[in-house]
């Protein structure tokens, strides 16, 4: 898994996570890097998904520990065995 984390200029305080994972039977579950979710407030925070191939994604299960990433299943096939896809989360700094 490939992450990296930023901090956005903005009049709050905001962090951001972004990684790439490899959707494995058509999902993936994500945890929160450490150091990241003991910075940010883990109730509120928003996931942006990006499939690499021609399907859709959304975001599931949200929770301090992580979330997890689903494919919709392609009209009249089932999903697709692996797929590609990026994730920025972004958050309010804890405190």
């Amino acid at each position: 898994m490939n992450r990296d984390l930023h901090c956005i200029a903005s009049h709050e305080q905001w962090l951001e996570e972004t990684g790439e994972v490899e959707l494995i039977g058509g999902w993936a579950q994500i945890p929160l890097a450490a150091d990241f979710s003991s910075a940010i407030d883990t109730s509120s925070y928003q996931v942006f998904a990006t499939s690499y191939d021609p399907v859709s994604v959304f975001v599931t299960n949200r929770s301090a520990a992580g979330f997890e990433i689903h494919a919709l299943a392609l009209s009249g096939k089932g999903r697709q065995s692996t797929m590609r896809c990026a994730y920025r989360v972004i958050a309010r700094r804890r405190g």
